[in-house]
């Protein structure tokens, strides 16, 4: 949900690379402190809707435009290295969050405050490492399980992958209790805020999982 802003480093740091054939080419370049103060401030335009949603509409622009660049920046980047791999990540983003819609609404899975609670401390786990790999980053000492197609890579993408898919279900739950709560107005566009840092970071997960297995 909101801690899902928070999700990019390696995949857009000029360290980072994706193994072409048999071979890592370096994908980005630019300026680390640049990134990491981008990063910063879409955490701070959430905290900023989080604190006051009254603030939502304008910090919801403000994402979805600087979110915008950065992304397309990345879906190029991959899409330059595999050709097809960002209509093949969308198609997979949509198809989870078709999935997590029907499973959230026949209550086939029911979203507890306990389970909420799971979902959001493992996203604040994710958040911290990406943090931190940023941090080293800054060193040039980027671990190479974040940025490498070996199984531990993989399968590290795989579950953030399924983190975020779960944080649908926090958002979903969030929208509902707000509307059966008479929330004024502005939670529409705090809870499109919500949702679209979901679907954004769940979108970079899928392209850079699909990434890590084309580039084995």
């Amino acid at each position: 949900m909101l801690a899902t802003a928070t999700q990019y480093e390696t995949d857009i740091l000029p360290n980072a690379t994706i193994e072409v054939g048999a071979e890592y080419d370096t994908v980005v370049g630019g300026s680390p402190l640049l990134l990491l103060g981008g990063f910063i401030v879409l955490i701070g335009l959430t905290i900023a809707a989080a604190k006051n949603p009254k603030l939502a509409p304008v910090a919801g622009i403000a994402y979805a435009l600087i979110m915008g660049v950065w992304v397309g920046a990345v879906s190029k980047m991959y899409d330059s290295a595999y050709n097809g791999i960002v209509t093949q990540a969308l198609l997979a983003t949509v198809g989870a969050f078709t999935a997590m819609l029907l499973l959230y609404t026949t209550r086939i899975v029911k979203v507890t405050n306990r389970m909420i609670g799971i979902i959001m401390g493992a996203t604040v786990g994710v958040m911290l490492l990406y943090v931190f790999s940023m941090v080293l980053s800054l060193f040039g000492a980027t671990p190479s399980f974040l940025t490498d197609s070996s199984p531990l890579g993989i399968g590290l993408s795989v579950l953030i992958c399924g983190i975020a898919a779960f944080n649908l279900l926090v958002d979903f739950a969030f929208i509902e209790r707000g509307v059966a709560a008479g929330a004024p107005a502005v939670f529409e566009w705090y809870s499109a805020l919500s949702l679209l840092s979901t679907m954004v970071w769940l979108y970079l997960e899928v392209l850079r999982l699909l990434g890590r297995i084309q580039g084995r």
